[in-house]
């Protein structure tokens, strides 16, 4: 039994990291800064932990919030939502998100 819910919980995080990595080689010239200086994988990694972290609770949260709490403008902000939202991992209404509850079990589960 255990042995299945290990390999369930590496499965996920194999397939994060691959999400992970797909975004970012889809959305490398999003983080370029002006003058154009190419802003690590990391830190680009950095912002997808952080809005998980923030929108982990499972509540929902506007665009403009997600904004603020990132530090991340709004084109970057919705280039990664809508990301996160084709692959199933966010619900996107209006101006609001959350993360899906099957992706929050996952991360419950991650947790303990």
């Amino acid at each position: 039994m255990w042995h299945a819910v290990i390999r369930a919980k590496h499965m996920l995080l194999n397939m994060l990291g691959k999400m992970k990595r797909a975004w970012i080689n889809k959305n490398e010239r999003l983080f370029r800064l002006s003058p154009p200086i190419k802003v690590s994988k990391t830190v680009q990694n950095m912002y997808m932990d952080k809005l998980f972290s923030v929108i982990a609770d499972g509540q929902w949260h506007t665009l403009a919030e997600l904004s603020d709490k990132l530090k991340l403008d709004m084109d970057r902000l919705l280039k990664l939502i809508t990301f996160l939202h084709e692959y199933g991992f966010l619900t996107l209404r209006e101006d609001r998100v959350k993360i899906t509850d099957e992706v929050r079990r996952l991360l419950d589960e991650l947790a303990h």
